[in-house]
């Protein structure tokens, strides 16, 4: 009898732990997502016609793939980080997806720039396309594991113009919500700007996420 109930105290517990790592790896995107000082002075959160939009808006779309995991997000939270001067504009999208859709999604992700189309394509976003892309991968020891980085260089139609554009999109997961920082650059700004401003947003992302999954907020 004594073993017995040591078994089901055992039980109990591992039942608990499991939950607990259940809950802690499904924060909530407004948990996650960045304060205007973890950008830099000047900033100033603003909420986007589109910031809480998650079925008929897109997260994935880079080279022109149709991402399948697009379909398994539950919880999408979008805000950008404006700056009176002259100087890179921030953006910050968090998705919470159901089991299974964060793997799915940073292998899609890896799988599309590894294989990016040299010529113009489609992809999903309305407005977009044909375009053609170029991409650098961009690297920061002190982000988390299996994050992606890169400099996208866009040149094509959009929004029925034809514009050449050079962005940056920082890519990291923690358990299964996926934190993207984007930065948006003008011909007065460097690509080296957008990297520095950036990577130093999406640090600040890696702590967010580290916080939120541990805590279980």
């Amino acid at each position: 009898m004594r073993r017995n109930r040591q078994r089901w105290m055992l039980g109990a517990v591992a039942l608990a732990l499991l939950c607990a790592a259940a809950t802690a790896a499904a924060a909530l995107p407004r948990d996650v997502v960045l304060n205007a000082d973890q950008i830099g002075a000047g900033y100033r959160l603003q909420m986007r016609p589109d910031s809480h939009c998650t079925l008929a808006c897109v997260t994935l779309d880079l080279c022109g793939f149709h991402y399948r995991s697009e379909a398994r997000r539950k919880y999408r939270l979008q805000v950008n980080y404006v700056h009176p001067g002259r100087t890179v504009q921030v953006s910050n999208e968090v998705v919470t997806y159901r089991p299974g859709g964060i793997g799915l999604a940073m292998h899609e992700l890896r799988r599309s720039i590894a294989t990016c189309p040299k010529g113009p394509v489609m992809g999903d976003v309305q407005g977009v396309g044909p375009v053609t892309y170029r991409l650098t991968r961009v690297g920061d020891p002190r982000l988390l594991p299996g994050f992606v980085a890169v400099l996208i260089h866009v040149h094509g139609l959009i929004d029925g113009k034809v514009r050449s554009e050079t962005n940056l999109a920082v890519y990291q997961a923690r358990g299964n919500t996926l934190s993207i920082v984007y930065t948006y650059g003008s011909a007065r700004l460097t690509g080296a700007e957008q990297i520095r401003v950036g990577l130093h947003a999406a640090e600040g992302s890696a702590d967010n996420l580290g916080r939120a999954i541990r805590t279980g907020r």
